[in-house]
Protein backbone atom coordinates (compact mmCIF):
# COMPACT_ATOMS: atom_id res chain seq x y z
CA UNK A 1 0.00 0.00 0.00
CA UNK A 2 0.97 3.81 -0.28
CA UNK A 3 0.68 6.42 1.81
CA UNK A 4 -2.25 8.93 1.63
CA UNK A 5 -0.68 12.07 0.37
CA UNK A 6 -0.55 15.11 3.12
CA UNK A 7 -3.10 17.83 1.78
CA UNK A 8 -4.90 18.32 -1.36
CA UNK A 9 -2.87 17.66 -5.24
CA UNK A 10 -2.03 20.09 -7.37
CA UNK A 11 -1.69 20.29 -11.07
CA UNK A 12 -3.13 18.92 -14.44
CA UNK A 13 -0.51 17.67 -16.33
CA UNK A 14 0.52 19.38 -19.75
CA UNK A 15 -1.82 21.31 -21.17
CA UNK A 16 -3.58 21.82 -17.94
CA UNK A 17 -3.91 24.74 -15.36
CA UNK A 18 -1.83 24.61 -12.05
CA UNK A 19 1.76 24.44 -11.55
CA UNK A 20 4.41 22.21 -11.60
CA UNK A 21 6.42 21.14 -8.45
CA UNK A 22 9.29 19.38 -8.02
CA UNK A 23 11.12 16.52 -5.22
CA UNK A 24 14.42 16.07 -4.62
CA UNK A 25 15.84 14.98 -7.99
CA UNK A 26 13.33 16.98 -10.02
CA UNK A 27 10.63 14.37 -10.02
CA UNK A 28 7.28 16.15 -10.14
CA UNK A 29 5.30 16.62 -6.86
CA UNK A 30 2.06 17.72 -8.74
CA UNK A 31 -0.23 14.74 -9.39
CA UNK A 32 -0.86 14.72 -13.17
CA UNK A 33 -3.13 13.29 -15.45
CA UNK A 34 -0.99 13.24 -19.49
CA UNK A 35 -0.86 11.51 -22.44
CA UNK A 36 2.46 10.79 -21.51
CA UNK A 37 4.81 10.90 -17.98
CA UNK A 38 7.25 13.55 -17.55
CA UNK A 39 10.85 12.49 -18.68
CA UNK A 40 12.54 12.20 -15.02
CA UNK A 41 9.61 10.65 -13.93
CA UNK A 42 9.39 7.98 -16.44
CA UNK A 43 12.99 7.55 -15.83
CA UNK A 44 12.88 7.72 -12.01
CA UNK A 45 9.27 6.07 -11.08
CA UNK A 46 9.22 3.46 -8.31
CA UNK A 47 6.44 1.42 -9.56
CA UNK A 48 3.54 1.16 -11.92
CA UNK A 49 0.30 -0.17 -12.55
CA UNK A 50 -2.07 -0.78 -15.03
CA UNK A 51 -5.97 -0.29 -15.62
CA UNK A 52 -7.90 -1.83 -18.23
CA UNK A 53 -11.37 0.43 -19.15
CA UNK A 54 -14.07 0.11 -21.70
CA UNK A 55 -16.62 2.83 -22.42
CA UNK A 56 -20.63 2.33 -22.28
CA UNK A 57 -23.54 4.15 -22.54
CA UNK A 58 -23.77 4.99 -19.03
CA UNK A 59 -19.73 6.36 -19.45
CA UNK A 60 -16.48 4.33 -18.58
CA UNK A 61 -15.66 1.22 -16.72
CA UNK A 62 -12.33 0.35 -15.00
CA UNK A 63 -11.43 -3.12 -14.32
CA UNK A 64 -10.55 -3.29 -10.74
CA UNK A 65 -9.47 -5.72 -8.36
CA UNK A 66 -11.63 -6.35 -5.38
CA UNK A 67 -8.06 -6.55 -2.98
CA UNK A 68 -6.47 -7.11 0.01
CA UNK A 69 -3.46 -4.47 -0.73
CA UNK A 70 -0.07 -5.22 1.22
CA UNK A 71 0.75 -2.65 3.89
CA UNK A 72 4.33 -2.83 4.46
CA UNK A 73 3.90 -0.21 7.40
CA UNK A 74 2.11 -2.34 9.49
CA UNK A 75 3.97 -5.96 7.67
CA UNK A 76 0.29 -7.25 7.45
CA UNK A 77 -3.46 -6.79 5.00
CA UNK A 78 -5.11 -4.02 4.78
CA UNK A 79 -9.27 -4.49 3.96
CA UNK A 80 -10.42 -5.71 1.16
CA UNK A 81 -11.08 -2.94 -1.27
CA UNK A 82 -11.07 -1.59 -5.24
CA UNK A 83 -7.47 -1.85 -6.26
CA UNK A 84 -5.99 -1.20 -9.57
CA UNK A 85 -3.32 -3.76 -10.57
CA UNK A 86 -0.02 -2.68 -9.93
CA UNK A 87 3.25 -2.90 -8.07
CA UNK A 88 7.03 -1.77 -7.44
CA UNK A 89 9.44 -1.65 -10.08
CA UNK A 90 12.63 -4.50 -10.26
CA UNK A 91 15.37 -2.44 -10.23
CA UNK A 92 18.23 -1.98 -12.38
CA UNK A 93 16.55 -4.52 -14.75
CA UNK A 94 12.84 -2.74 -15.38
CA UNK A 95 13.32 0.84 -17.30
CA UNK A 96 9.98 1.65 -18.41
CA UNK A 97 6.87 2.02 -15.74
CA UNK A 98 5.30 0.14 -19.43
CA UNK A 99 7.12 -2.84 -18.27
CA UNK A 100 6.76 -2.78 -14.19
CA UNK A 101 2.75 -2.47 -15.30
CA UNK A 102 2.58 -5.49 -17.90
CA UNK A 103 4.24 -7.72 -15.25
CA UNK A 104 2.21 -6.47 -12.41
CA UNK A 105 -0.86 -7.11 -13.97
CA UNK A 106 0.14 -10.22 -15.74
CA UNK A 107 1.29 -11.99 -12.41
CA UNK A 108 -1.86 -11.08 -10.63
CA UNK A 109 -3.91 -12.14 -13.42
CA UNK A 110 -1.96 -13.97 -15.88
CA UNK A 111 -2.85 -17.72 -15.28
CA UNK A 112 -6.26 -16.80 -15.75
CA UNK A 113 -7.96 -17.94 -19.57
CA UNK A 114 -8.19 -15.37 -21.60
CA UNK A 115 -5.68 -13.48 -19.78
CA UNK A 116 -3.85 -10.96 -22.21
CA UNK A 117 -0.45 -11.92 -23.56
CA UNK A 118 2.13 -9.16 -23.61
CA UNK A 119 1.89 -8.49 -27.34
CA UNK A 120 -2.09 -8.13 -26.57
CA UNK A 121 -1.38 -5.75 -23.75
CA UNK A 122 1.57 -3.65 -25.83
CA UNK A 123 -1.36 -3.29 -28.31
CA UNK A 124 -3.20 -1.19 -26.33
CA UNK A 125 -0.34 1.13 -25.68
CA UNK A 126 -1.13 3.61 -28.05
CA UNK A 127 -4.41 4.96 -27.30
CA UNK A 128 -3.04 4.82 -22.98
CA UNK A 129 -3.09 7.71 -20.84
CA UNK A 130 -1.16 7.91 -17.56
CA UNK A 131 -1.90 9.07 -14.05
CA UNK A 132 1.43 10.08 -11.97
CA UNK A 133 0.92 9.78 -8.08
CA UNK A 134 3.78 11.77 -6.64
CA UNK A 135 4.10 10.53 -3.02
CA UNK A 136 4.96 6.91 -3.98
CA UNK A 137 6.39 8.26 -7.54
CA UNK A 138 3.56 5.74 -9.08
CA UNK A 139 2.36 5.61 -12.78
CA UNK A 140 -0.66 4.30 -13.64
CA UNK A 141 -1.64 3.82 -17.23
CA UNK A 142 -4.72 3.59 -18.37
CA UNK A 143 -5.70 1.38 -21.59
CA UNK A 144 -8.92 1.34 -23.07
CA UNK A 145 -10.15 -2.46 -23.85
CA UNK A 146 -11.92 -1.66 -27.05
CA UNK A 147 -13.03 -5.21 -28.86
CA UNK A 148 -14.66 -6.48 -25.86
CA UNK A 149 -11.85 -9.42 -25.07
CA UNK A 150 -12.00 -8.65 -21.33
CA UNK A 151 -15.77 -8.43 -20.87
CA UNK A 152 -16.17 -11.46 -19.50
CA UNK A 153 -12.82 -11.63 -17.56
CA UNK A 154 -14.17 -11.44 -13.81
CA UNK A 155 -16.05 -14.68 -14.78
CA UNK A 156 -12.92 -16.17 -15.92
CA UNK A 157 -11.13 -15.05 -13.02
CA UNK A 158 -14.20 -16.04 -10.29
CA UNK A 159 -13.81 -19.76 -12.02
CA UNK A 160 -9.58 -19.89 -12.14
CA UNK A 161 -10.05 -18.27 -8.07
CA UNK A 162 -12.62 -21.74 -7.35
CA UNK A 163 -9.98 -23.68 -8.25
CA UNK A 164 -6.95 -22.23 -6.93
CA UNK A 165 -7.52 -21.15 -3.93
CA UNK A 166 -5.12 -18.05 -2.68
CA UNK A 167 -1.92 -18.67 -1.23
CA UNK A 168 -0.63 -16.33 1.07
CA UNK A 169 2.99 -16.83 -0.80
CA UNK A 170 5.16 -19.09 -2.55
CA UNK A 171 8.76 -20.12 -2.19
CA UNK A 172 10.90 -19.49 -5.77
CA UNK A 173 13.57 -21.61 -6.81
CA UNK A 174 16.46 -19.19 -5.46
CA UNK A 175 14.80 -19.85 -2.07
CA UNK A 176 12.83 -15.93 -2.38
CA UNK A 177 9.16 -16.12 -0.49
CA UNK A 178 7.09 -14.32 -3.00
CA UNK A 179 3.70 -12.71 -1.33
CA UNK A 180 0.61 -13.43 -3.37
CA UNK A 181 -1.70 -10.68 -4.06
CA UNK A 182 -5.06 -11.40 -2.35
CA UNK A 183 -7.68 -10.73 -4.69
CA UNK A 184 -10.96 -12.06 -4.09
CA UNK A 185 -12.39 -11.00 -7.56
CA UNK A 186 -12.49 -8.63 -10.40
CA UNK A 187 -14.85 -6.38 -11.45
CA UNK A 188 -15.93 -3.81 -13.96
CA UNK A 189 -16.72 -0.51 -12.14
CA UNK A 190 -18.59 2.20 -13.53
CA UNK A 191 -17.17 5.87 -12.75
CA UNK A 192 -20.25 6.61 -11.09
CA UNK A 193 -19.33 4.45 -8.72
CA UNK A 194 -16.34 5.84 -7.81
CA UNK A 195 -17.57 9.65 -8.08
CA UNK A 196 -17.82 11.56 -6.28
CA UNK A 197 -18.52 9.07 -3.58
CA UNK A 198 -17.23 5.62 -4.07
CA UNK A 199 -19.77 2.95 -3.37
CA UNK A 200 -17.23 0.40 -1.93
CA UNK A 201 -14.37 0.78 -0.02
CA UNK A 202 -10.69 1.77 -2.12
CA UNK A 203 -6.99 1.30 -1.44
CA UNK A 204 -5.37 4.21 -0.27
CA UNK A 205 -3.97 4.19 -3.49
CA UNK A 206 -6.74 4.83 -5.76
CA UNK A 207 -8.15 7.18 -3.08
CA UNK A 208 -5.40 9.25 -4.15
CA UNK A 209 -5.22 8.73 -7.62
CA UNK A 210 -9.16 9.92 -7.52
CA UNK A 211 -7.82 12.79 -5.62
CA UNK A 212 -6.22 13.85 -9.57
CA UNK A 213 -9.14 16.71 -10.94
CA UNK A 214 -8.67 15.09 -14.74
CA UNK A 215 -8.96 11.21 -13.46
CA UNK A 216 -12.33 12.52 -11.63
CA UNK A 217 -13.35 14.27 -14.94
CA UNK A 218 -12.69 11.22 -16.69
CA UNK A 219 -15.12 9.23 -14.71
CA UNK A 220 -17.61 11.61 -14.87
CA UNK A 221 -17.47 12.12 -18.63
CA UNK A 222 -16.11 15.35 -18.92
CA UNK A 223 -12.65 14.66 -20.29
CA UNK A 224 -12.30 11.93 -23.22
CA UNK A 225 -8.55 11.58 -23.92
CA UNK A 226 -9.51 10.00 -27.04
CA UNK A 227 -10.42 13.54 -28.42
CA UNK A 228 -7.69 15.35 -26.10
CA UNK A 229 -4.75 13.18 -27.58
CA UNK A 230 -5.34 11.23 -30.89
CA UNK A 231 -3.74 7.67 -30.69
CA UNK A 232 -0.97 9.03 -33.57
CA UNK A 233 0.16 11.84 -31.20
CA UNK A 234 2.63 9.48 -28.66
CA UNK A 235 3.24 5.88 -28.88
CA UNK A 236 4.62 4.86 -25.54
CA UNK A 237 7.53 2.46 -25.61
CA UNK A 238 7.27 -1.38 -25.65
CA UNK A 239 7.89 -3.23 -22.50
CA UNK A 240 11.32 -5.06 -22.63
CA UNK A 241 11.49 -8.63 -21.96
CA UNK A 242 9.71 -9.99 -19.11
CA UNK A 243 11.71 -10.08 -15.51
CA UNK A 244 10.28 -12.07 -12.81
CA UNK A 245 10.37 -10.84 -9.00
CA UNK A 246 13.75 -12.02 -8.93
CA UNK A 247 14.98 -9.93 -11.45
CA UNK A 248 15.38 -12.94 -14.05
CA UNK A 249 14.17 -13.10 -17.48
CA UNK A 250 11.00 -15.11 -18.56
CA UNK A 251 10.73 -16.85 -21.64
CA UNK A 252 7.84 -18.93 -21.00
CA UNK A 253 3.84 -18.58 -20.72
CA UNK A 254 1.30 -16.55 -22.07
CA UNK A 255 3.66 -13.77 -23.50
CA UNK A 256 6.56 -12.40 -21.61
CA UNK A 257 5.01 -12.16 -18.29
CA UNK A 258 4.13 -15.25 -15.94
CA UNK A 259 3.51 -15.85 -12.24
CA UNK A 260 1.62 -14.93 -9.01
CA UNK A 261 2.75 -12.79 -6.40
CA UNK A 262 4.17 -9.53 -5.34
CA UNK A 263 6.99 -7.77 -3.10
CA UNK A 264 6.45 -6.80 -0.28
Amino acid sequence: MLAPAPGPMMGMGMGGMGMYGYQPGGLSSDAYADKRLRPLDAEHYSAAGLLPYRRRDGGVELLLAREKPWNSFINNYDPLAWNPFGGKRVTRQERSAETTAVRCFQEAVGDVEGAPSQQALVQLMPSSFYIWYPLGKFALILVEVEDGSLDDFPDKFASYKQAHPNEEFRILPSGVKKWAKQIDSLEWVPGASLTPDAKFDVSDLLANILKVPRFAEFLTGKFDPAETWPKSSYVPPAPENGVDGNGKGKGKGKGSFKGKGKDK
